[in-house]
């Protein structure tokens, strides 16, 4: 009598092992898929702080953040030109010359505007004088007024230079207010070369009159 009961215990306890088989296996599967989701995480918070890390590379560092953002409605040549008038009036030749520099690759109006300034109210004459060399590359604009007031400088080695560019770029159309300038009188040196620019002036006049 026992033997039967032995019988129908083992498919009982096949059942149950398997039961408990599927349940190891569930928990199994669980836990590994849980790990796997725990690397992704771990790599997607790694990529963040990377990439968190690059951005900190590239902003703009704290010292400069307070800066203000530039006004690109502003006229860069009116605030060169007033920035070049600040340094004059200080009396800052050494960022003056850097300007004159920088009117000179710009050229234009504004440039022999601001060349003009330096020649008006520089107080060293060599900037004057840089100013009278760059307004004769200028290839555009008309620099006709800037020269003659140079003609009025204290200095007769501005006036001077200021005649030597009116020759060399043949501004035959200035020759009536040389003339003018020439019945005012001044220093030797300077007298002498308007009057040699007026007479070369005037040979060109003549050879394009008989054209």
């Amino acid at each position: 009598m026992n033997f039967f009961p032995k019988l129908l215990l083992i498919p009982i306890l096949f059942a149950f092992g398997s039961i408990l088989w599927s349940g190891c296996s569930e928990k199994a599967e669980e836990a590994r898929f849980s790990a796997d989701e725990k690397r992704s995480e771990l790599r997607r918070l790694a990529a963040e702080s990377d990439l968190g890390e690059w951005r900190e590379r590239v902003e703009v560092p704290p010292s400069r953040a307070s800066v203000p953002p530039r006004d690109l409605s502003a006229d860069p040549g009116e605030e060169l030109i007033r920035q070049l008038d600040s340094s004059l009036a200080s009396g800052d030749d050494e960022t003056v010359l850097d300007y004159l520099l920088e009117l000179e690759d710009q050229g234009g109006e504004v440039a022999i505007r601001g060349l003009g300034m330096v020649i008006d109210d520089a107080l060293d004459d060599d900037l004057k004088l840089d100013a009278i060399v760059s307004l004769s590359m200028m290839e555009d604009g008309d620099i006709s007024a800037p020269l003659l007031r140079a003609l009025e400088d204290r200095s007769g080695e501005v006036q001077v230079a200021a005649l030597e560019v009116i020759a060399d770029l043949e501004m035959a159309n200035l020759l009536p207010a040389l003339r003018v300038r020439r019945g005012r009188g001044g220093d030797e040196e300077t007298m002498e070369a308007l009057e040699d620019t007026i007479i070369e002036l005037e040979y060109l006049q003549e050879a394009d009159g008989q054209d």
